[in-house]
């Protein structure tokens, strides 16, 4: 970024994220100059958002990475002047950045007295004239400087839920506009509590048998003060609501329908042993079990007052409940509990429970990859966005898999519509499961009737075990994608769309087998669906046998085989990813890697429908011998 520019004079905050070095230069007609320099460990790589902020008030200007102040100048070379961008690419030869979010807001702080948190060493050369140095030099050596202050590290992802910004309706009439924010998955347990007291020098009370059931009995001080020992705090009253009721305002984390998930009523039970029991964000348990404490309430309440929201395995009710009181008093701390969240979180290492998260910016995680459209039937990846999967003839199906084999899990596929030939034709598209030949699980929707189905594959044909609707289903566009759910634990199947639990059915005959993806068009004679993200884990090893809705009835429906299916001699074998630089053409693509220009274009589908119109920046598939 850059600052208090006029003509060729400004100062430039420019960062590398691969290496996290952050330097200040001051540039001029004659020359740039460098002013401070210094490494953010928080930078994070080629696909990831960093957030760099200036504050600026007169001589003092401050450069943040990521939340954290990395260097302080103070120079009264340029006092005013505009603000923008700057790509710098040293060696490397292209580079395309995109600028996702900019605010600008008035100083709120005096700058002058602000601490130099943390900077970076100052060019020597500048720091032998009368340059300004990355640190304020005393005017007289009985001036002190300002101690650098501490700055808590950014609590790390593990084990908590993304929850998307945006405008929710989170009760009472109320909207309101949230960031991107991060929440723990689930409540805070007795261990992990006891952890805390102990690293405190506090007296913990033994929670033997118990210790992965969430803590109880807590103030809301206590709760703020676990939160803030771990880099974390709680979360506003608003981001709770939004992360336990979604974009939807379920009235339950699961949905609407109140029976169709069944809460112990008699204690706590271990966190995140109901699968069913979580939001369309993936946080678990935010009805029943415990309270949890909020922060900053969007309602009024009286002075002194916290709120708890959730309700109890004690007191159940929907998600609009809230509880406020005195946070001190047993009515209140009896059965409260609490989760934390963050606005930032540093990048987690591997999850130990996920089994597969792919989107598809990996060409080699699994999936097939057409040789080229055969007959009705393309599928492959679409780098580094999608995985596309196309049928372009009317009531015809397609299903492709991973080589993934299954028993016992939990999955979510995230898809769209790319395109289709008509805007009124019927098709639907989803998920199958426990996938061997002709036998497995379909879980499909119908995203112009909102409807979607549960069938189960034979030798015979698709048998209709369950279906209904969903006002939730869209899915035109990734935006608005469609997001499926499904829990699958011996013979019972759990299914969800855009975190509405639909049904729950009980069969035994498949136990095990592939994942994967159909496709079938019904009346439409074209649709190019887009697979955005699947993410599978396995199921935690406390999860309880699900009670509530279960639909148990088959339908005496029985509609045609699913007929298309992966052909290995239609799939490529071995296959690499091209990015299209400036000036290339097909032609000069094929003769680089050794291949036909046919050969590309039929790997890529319709991606390629004019040779000629290749843009630069494409990402082509490209076959290897």
């Amino acid at each position: 970024m850059i600052a208090r520019r006029q003509g060729d004079d400004f100062y430039a905050f420019l960062v590398s994220p691969q290496t996290g070095e952050g330097r200040v230069i001051k540039n001029s007609a004659t020359g740039e100059e460098l002013l401070a320099e210094g490494v953010e460990t928080s930078a994070q790589g080629l696909t990831a958002v960093n957030r760099l902020r200036v504050d600026a008030e007169g001589q003092n200007l401050i450069f943040h990475v990521n939340g954290r102040p990395l260097i302080l100048i103070e120079d009264d070379s340029y006092s005013e002047g505009d603000i923008g961008f700057i790509v710098e690419t040293l060696d490397q030869p292209r580079a395309h950045v995109h600028y996702d979010a900019f605010t600008l807001r008035e100083v709120d702080a005096d700058l002058a007295a602000a601490p130099t948190t943390t900077t970076g060493a100052a060019n020597p050369a500048a720091a032998s004239t009368s340059a300004p140095t990355a640190e304020p030099v005393p005017e007289s050596p009985s001036e002190p400087t300002a101690e650098p202050t501490p700055q808590p590290s950014l609590p790390t992802a593990a084990g908590m839920v993304l929850v998307d910004g945006g405008t929710y309706d989170v009760g009472d009439n109320t909207a309101v506009a949230l960031e991107t924010f991060w929440l723990d998955q689930t409540e805070t347990t007795n261990a992990q509590f006891t952890t805390f007291l102990d690293a405190t020098g506090q007296t913990s009370s033994a929670s033997a048998g118990v210790e992965d059931h969430p803590v109880r009995g807590v103030t809301w001080d206590e709760a703020a003060a676990y939160c803030q020992w771990t880099n974390k705090r709680l979360p506003t009253e608003a981001e709770w609501v939004a992360a336990a009721r979604g974009p939807h305002g379920w009235l339950y984390p699961w949905g609407d329908n109140e029976t169709a998930v069944s809460l112990p009523t008699s204690g706590t039970y271990p966190v995140g042993s109901i699968p069913a029991n979580h939001s369309i964000f993936g946080a678990f348990d935010m009805a029943g079990n415990v309270w949890e404490w909020v922060d900053a309430p969007f309602l009024p309440t009286s002075e002194g007052q916290r709120v708890l929201r959730g309700g109890a395995y004690s007191f159940q009710q929907d998600l609009t409940q809230r509880l406020p009181g005195d946070p001190t008093s047993s009515v209140m701390t009896t059965d409260a509990g609490f989760r934390c969240a963050a606005s930032e979180a540093e990048a987690a290492g591997a999850d130990s429970s996920q089994l597969l998260h792919d989107e598809f910016a990996d060409l080699n995680s699994g999936w097939w990859q057409a040789r080229a459209p055969a007959a009705a039937y393309f599928y492959g990846y679409h780098p580094s966005d999608f995985y596309h999967v196309q049928v372009s003839a009317d009531n015809d199906c397609l299903t492709v898999n991973h080589e993934l084999t299954l028993d016992n899990f939990m999955a979510e596929f995230e898809i769209f519509t790319a395109s289709t030939d008509t805007e009124s034709g019927s098709y639907r598209y989803g998920l199958t499961m426990r996938h061997s030949d002709q036998a497995f699980y379909a879980f499909t929707i119908s995203p112009r009737s909102q409807g979607w189905q549960i069938f189960k594959s034979s030798s015979r044909g698709l048998q209709l075990m369950a279906e209904g609707e969903s006002g939730s289903i869209r899915g035109d566009s990734q935006a608005t994608r469609n997001r499926l759910f499904v829990i699958a634990n011996g013979p019972e199947m759990t299914f969800f769309v855009n975190g509405e639990l639909v049904s729950r059915v009980v069969d035994d005959e498949y136990e095990n087998g592939r994942l994967g993806f159909i496709v079938n068009t019904l009346d439409e004679t074209y649709a190019h669906i887009h697979y955005d993200a699947v993410t599978v884990w396995e199921l935690p090893t406390t999860t309880a046998a699900p009670e509530g809705l279960v639909n148990t009835a088959v339908s005496s429906t029985v509609e045609p085989l699913c007929r298309g299916s992966v052909v290995a001699e239609d799939a490529l074998v071995s296959f690499i990813s091209h990015t299209v630089v400036e000036g290339e053409t097909l032609s000069s693509i094929a003769l680089e890697y050794n291949v036909t220009p046919e050969e590309i274009m039929g790997a890529n589908g319709k991606s390629i429908i004019v040779p000629s119109l290749i843009q630069t920046g494409q990402v082509l598939v490209i076959p290897q011998t």
